[in-house]
C-alpha cells in the first residue's frame, strides 16, 4: 500500500521534502476496517490490498503482530487513538478488538469545546512523541458536529552501528536540480555496507545504513545520473523491496549524505478519497455502523478526519567508534555521496515503517 500512498499523498510535490509512514496508516485504516460494513468494509479491504475473502478475526491478527514487529524494531514510538463525541457509546465488541489487537486507546470527547479537545488531543500527540511534535491541532480543526477523530503518530529515532563522526558534518553543496545548490550539512564515514545498482530502478545506486539492537536499516536510493527523482518514484512504484538485501552485497564505503530531519502534517482525506476509500468521508454512504451505539441502538457515523503525523531524525549518533575497524581497508573505498534528491525508506526486510524522499527543500 506504501507505493500508492507516497504518490497520492505528495502528489506531484515531489520538488519538497516528503515522508510517511505506510505502517501507521495501514493500521489505523484497519481500526476503522473493523468497525464497518458494506460499501465502506469493501472500498477499505481494497484500499488496504486485502484478498476480499479476508475475514475481521484475520484483519485483527494481522494488525496484532504488525504492532508487535514495530515494538521490537527499536527506536520507534508508534501511538493512535480514536476521539469520540460524548453524545455517544462505544460499541463493547469493538472497544474490545480496538484494545486487545490494536493497542488502541478510545476516549469520549465533548468537542463543543474546541480548545480543550484541541489541548487535549496535542497533550497525547506530544507525550507519544516524546515531545516531538507539538500544537498539531488548532482549535478550529475541531468541527463541533464530527462524530469521532482518528489520531495517529509515530516518530522515530535509531542509533547507527556506525557511527558518523560529528567533527567530520560539515557544510557542502547539495544539487536541488542541475542548476540550483544549497548549503546543508553532511555526514561523513568510512565503513562496510550493504550496496549495489538496481537494473529495475534504472542503475539507481542503493546503500543500507543499519541501526542498532534493530533489525532496520535506513535505505537509501540515488538517482542514476540519467533519471531523477520523479522518474525513481515512478520506477519504485512496481518494484519489489522486499528482496532487496539480497542484491546487495558488503563493501567499505566512503558515505557522505545529508543530516536532516522530516515531518510530515497532513489531513488524509483526500488522499483517501482518490484511492478509491471515499465513503468514509460521506454522510450519506458511510457504513461506520459497528463502532458507536446510542442506548443500545448501533449508529451509523462518518470519519471527519484522518490524521497522519510523522516525524524523522537522522543525525551522527552510532553506537561504534568513529574510526571503526571495518573502515581500514587498504584498498581505495567506493564513495556513496547522496548530494542530489534521493528516496528512502526506513524498513526491514517485509515491513516499510517510513518511506519519503529527500530534496533539500522544506
Amino acid at each position: 500500500m506504501e507505493k500508492c500512498f507516497v504518490m497520492n499523498v505528495t502528489g506531484s510535490n515531489y520538488l519538497n521534502n516528503a515522508i510517511l509512514s505506510p505502517i501507521s496508516i495501514d493500521i489505523s485504516l484497519s481500526i476503522l476496517l473493523i468497525g464497518s460494513s458494506g460499501l465502506t468494509f469493501k472500498q477499505l479491504l481494497t484500499g488496504l490490498k486485502y484478498p476480499t475473502n479476508y475475514s475481521i478475526n484475520l484483519i485483527q491478527s494481522n494488525s496484532f503482530l504488525l504492532i508487535k514487529s514495530m515494538k521490537k524494531a527499536g527506536g520507534i514510538e508508534y501511538a493512535t487513538k480514536i476521539y469520540v463525541n460524548e453524545k455517544f457509546s462505544l460499541q463493547n465488541v469493538y472497544k474490545s478488538a480496538i484494545q486487545k489487537y490494536f493497542h488502541s486507546g478510545i476516549e469520549t470527547m465533548n468537542f463543543s469545546d474546541r480548545q480543550k479537545s484541541a489541548n487535549t488531543i496535542n497533550d497525547f500527540i506530544s507525550t507519544s512523541t516524546n515531545g516531538m511534535i507539538e500544537n498539531m491541532l488548532k482549535e478550529s480543526d475541531i468541527n463541533l458536529d464530527s462524530s469521532f477523530i482518528l489520531i495517529n503518530c509515530i516518530y522515530f529515532k535509531g542509533i547507527w552501528v556506525n557511527q558518523f563522526n560529528k567533527n567530520k558534518t560539515t557544510e557542502d553543496d547539495f544539487m536541488v536540480n542541475e542548476t540550483y545548490s544549497i548549503k546543508i550539512p553532511f555526514m561523513k564515514t568510512k565503513a562496510k555496507f550493504k550496496f549495489g545498482f538496481i537494473n529495475e530502478l534504472n542503475g539507481s545506486s542503493v546503500i543500507e545504513l543499519p541501526y542498532a539492537n534493530s533489525n532496520l536499516t535506513l535505505t537509501i536510493v540515488l538517482p542514476s545520473k540519467d533519471i531523477d527523482l520523479n522518474n525513481l518514484i515512478q520506477l519504485s512504484k512496481n518494484y519489489d523491496w522486499k528482496n532487496l538485501s539480497n542484491r546487495l552485497r558488503n563493501q567499505t564505503l566512503s558515505v557522505e549524505i545529508p543530516k536532516f530531519n522530516a515531518t510530515i502534517n497532513q489531513f488524509l482525506n483526500r488522499p483517501l478519497i482518490k484511492m478509491g476509500m471515499d465513503s468514509l468521508f460521506d454522510s450519506s454512504t458511510a457504513q461506520l455502523n459497528h463502532i458507536v451505539h446510542n442506548n443500545g441502538t448501533p449508529i451509523r457515523v462518518t470519519l471527519d478526519y484522518l490524521y497522519h503525523q510523522a516525524v524523522i531524525n537522522i543525525d551522527e549518533e552510532g553506537t561504534t567508534a568513529a574510526a571503526t575497524t571495518a573502515a581500514s581497508s587498504r584498498s581505495m573505498p567506493i564513495t556513496f555521496l547522496a548530494t542530489k534528491p534521493f528516496l528512502y525508506l526506513l524498513r526491514t526486510s517485509s515491513t516499510i515503517y517510513f518511506i519519503g524522499h529527500f530534496t533539500g527543500k522544506n
